[in-house]
C-alpha cells in the first residue's frame, strides 16, 4: 500500500508513459495524422508509442541497437531505419525520444532535420550548448517533465483516487495521461512565446503551481472518467 508502481493491477506504467508522450506529440503537432515521426529507441516505453502513433495515422519511423526490437514493429507497419548512417538527418516531422540520455549532441543538433522533439528520455540534451543550439535553430524542445509524465500521472490517480484506479480499465487511466500531457503541452506552447526557450517556461509553470492552489492530477481523474 505504501509503493505507488501499479503492483498487482493490469496497468502498465510503460504504456501510460507512451501515452503521455503520444498526447504531447498530438498537441506539439495540431494532430497526428499524415505526420512523419522518427521514435528512437523501441523498448517497452518507445514500441508502445510507435503503436501509439501508428494507430493514430502518423508514418512511424524507428531505430534501435537491438534489430530484433525494430523487426518485431516492422511487421506492424513501423519502418525500420536502423541502418541508417546519421538518423538525426531523416526528414521528419518529429522525433520521440525513448532511448537513454544525452542522445543531442551540439554535432547532432547542427545538422538535425526534425523541427519538434517530444520524448520519453530523460536528460536528452548532452550539454547546455546543445540545447542553446537547438533554441537557435528555431527546433521545439517539449520537456520530458511534461511528455514523459504518463506514468507519474497515473501514480498521482493511484495515490489520489485509489478505488477509480484499482477499478479502472486501463484504457482508461492511458487516457488520462495522454490528455493531461496534451493539455499541458497546449499550456506550454501558449506561453513560451517568441524566445522558445521551454525549459525556463516550465520552470516558471512549476513555481506558479507551487503557489497556486490547483488540484494533483490524481484528483481530477474520477470526473475524467466519468465523463470519458
Amino acid at each position: 500500500p505504501h509503493i505507488l508502481a501499479s503492483l498487482g493491477q493490469p496497468a502498465d506504467p510503460s504504456v501510460a508513459t507512451a501515452a503521455g508522450v503520444v498526447g504531447a506529440l498530438d498537441a506539439a503537432l495540431g494532430g497526428l495524422q499524415d505526420k512523419t515521426i522518427l521514435v528512437h529507441g523501441v523498448g517497452k516505453v518507445g514500441e508502445a508509442t510507435a503503436l501509439m502513433l501508428r494507430d493514430g495515422g502518423a508514418r512511424v519511423l524507428a531505430m534501435d541497437v537491438v534489430p530484433e526490437l525494430v523487426t518485431k514493429l516492422a511487421a506492424a507497419g513501423v519502418e525500420d531505419v536502423s541502418s541508417h548512417p546519421a538518423w538525426w538527418t531523416l526528414e521528419a516531422d518529429a522525433v520521440a525520444p525513448c532511448s537513454g540520455p544525452y542522445i543531442f549532441t551540439e554535432d547532432v543538433v547542427k545538422e538535425m532535420q526534425q523541427p519538434l522533439i517530444v520524448g520519453a528520455t530523460n536528460l536528452p540534451f548532452a550539454s547546455e550548448k546543445a540545447y542553446t543550439e537547438c533554441i537557435n535553430r528555431g527546433i521545439l524542445f517539449v520537456p520530458e517533465g511534461i511528455s514523459s509524465a504518463g506514468a507519474v500521472i497515473e501514480d498521482s490517480v493511484e495515490f489520489f483516487a485509489p478505488t477509480e484506479f484499482v477499478n479502472s480499465n486501463p484504457l482508461e487511466l492511458y487516457a488520462f495521461a495522454r490528455r493531461c500531457c496534451f493539455d499541458q503541452t497546449e499550456i506550454l506552447l501558449d506561453s513560451i512565446g517568441s524566445t522558445r526557450d521551454t525549459i525556463a517556461a516550465i520552470e516558471s509553470r512549476v513555481k506558479e503551481y507551487h503557489a497556486s492552489d490547483e488540484k494533483p492530477l490524481g484528483l481530477r481523474y474520477p470526473e475524467f472518467r466519468d465523463d470519458l
